[in-house]
């Protein structure tokens, strides 16, 4: 019976010596994914719609219960938007960032980008006479 035992672990040791140390290649996170270029691209320019949403709210010092309530939405769902949930439609992203006060130029030049930076905006939207309260 020991020598059934001795070939069995004979033949994990030899099986473990011819195992080869896994290769590893740089890729993309679409390669990875398997992503298709389309849905590469629209996974990209959602990715930037929602930092440049949550860049805008933040500069308004606006909660994410006080964006919900502008657009007729929840917290959780304005979460979502921000981090790019993939059941956040594109319209309500866009949606989002109309009430911050940002231009369908500005999200034009996102979505042609897939750059958040991308738009006219840049830093506060408000001026520093709206900031005081003054007209």
């Amino acid at each position: 019976m020991s020598g059934a035992i001795e070939k069995k672990q004979a033949r994990g040791r030899s099986a473990r010596r011819s195992r080869k140390p896994a290769k590893w290649r740089q890729g993309t996170v679409q390669e990875f994914l398997g992503l298709s270029d389309e849905v590469a691209q629209v996974t990209r320019v959602k990715s930037a719609l929602a930092v440049l949403l949550q860049q805008r709210r933040k500069a308004r010092s606006w909660s994410q219960t006080t964006m919900a309530e502008r657009i007729g939405s929840g917290q959780s769902r304005v979460a979502k938007m921000e981090a790019a949930h993939p059941s956040v439609s594109l319209e309500l992203l866009i949606k989002a960032l109309l009430a911050t006060g940002a231009t369908m130029t500005d999200v034009a030049a996102v979505m042609a980008t897939g750059d958040p930076d991308a738009g006219s905006w840049v830093g506060n939207p408000q001026t520093k006479r709206q900031k005081r309260g003054r007209k």
